[in-house]
């Protein structure tokens, strides 16, 4: 080799690398042409694209390797140097990164009388895109109805009020092909009684929730139940359909269980409102400077005037 002359190919897009293979990284990159290059250095960095340590030395031609060690929710990004029977080393290649989706399942008992809605945010991650980028899909569901709905899922006892162990398998896969793969547990249990209007429950519930207001449509009151399974700081708010706030039902610090607000119909101003449909979220954070998002769901009523 030519001192340092040589030039490197760029490692190439890891969409070359096997894609779905979570366990499992094929990492290529262009043969070097200059007649001296004796070997390859690969190196890899983990949840970095600065730490690089030496991965693998492999002697050309050969332009191949396999990282067999990946897990999902990392990150993982390789650079390839060439050296030459003299032992100098070429610049690195730009370093390549690519993340391993994770499913961070986050409940293991579901209440027996009733659906559950979980937040895929509450439990999707993935080191270089958004949650909301991860394609979901469920099989072999058993003694469990799971549906996915916009950016939850919704799981039903099979049948209604079983009492027992339940499982699905879950799959989370990225816009480049790579997945997490996992089967998931759960027992359905009996909640116990239901929770009075406005009180909370002994037993909190096994993961949040937010129940479809009843009556709806309504005139003039309706009630929106939802569950906490731990104190939480939590906002319930109603909006029309282009967004606009309309009131403002919680805004406060509560304890973990079941609690029941009423709206009457009015705006922030006590003001009533037209009739039409309207839609109510609820957002759950972590008390405290910071208050991490932990939940939110959306939906929807009807006020009949």
């Amino acid at each position: 080799m030519r001192g340092y002359a040589i030039v490197v190919a760029a490692l190439c897009c890891l969409g070359a690398v096997c894609p779905g293979q979570t366990d499992s990284l094929n990492i290529l990159w262009n043969r070097n042409a200059d007649p001296d290059v004796f070997r390859y250095l690969l190196q890899r960095s983990v949840n970095s694209t600065a730490n690089f340590e030496n991965f693998l030395l492999l002697t050309h031609p050969d332009t191949h390797a396999v990282d067999y060690t990946p897990q999902p929710g990392n990150l993982y990004a390789y650079r390839v140097a060439a050296i030459d029977s003299a032992g100098n080393i070429s610049p690195f290649s730009p370093p390549v990164a690519v993340g391993i989706p994770q499913i961070q399942w986050p409940i293991s008992t579901l209440p027996s009388t009733r659906d559950t809605t979980v937040a895929l945010a509450s439990f999707l991650y993935d080191p270089d895109h958004a949650w909301n980028e991860l394609q979901i899909s469920v099989s072999q569901e058993n003694h469990i109805v799971v549906v996915v709905e916009g950016d939850s899922l919704r799981l039903l006892p099979s049948p209604i009020n079983y009492i027992g162990p339940a499982s699905f398998v879950l799959r989370a896969e990225d816009p480049r092909g790579f997945y997490d793969r996992q089967t998931i547990n759960v027992s359905f249990q009996n909640p116990g009684p239901a929770t009075a209007l406005n009180g909370d429950n002994a037993t909190p519930p096994a993961t949040f929730y937010l129940g479809q207001n009843y009556p709806n449509p309504f005139n003039p009151v309706t009630n929106v139940e939802f569950g906490l399974p731990n104190a939480e700081w939590v906002t319930l708010k109603i909006y029309d359909l282009l967004g606009r706030e309309v009131k403002t039902l919680v805004n406060e610090h509560l304890a973990a269980g079941m609690h029941t607000v009423q709206w009457d119909g009015t705006d922030n101003a006590g003001r009533p409102v037209a009739g039409g449909v309207y839609v109510y979220r609820l957002t759950v954070r972590e008390p405290g400077v910071g208050k991490r998002l932990n939940f939110w769901q959306v939906r929807r009523m009807v006020l009949v005037r």
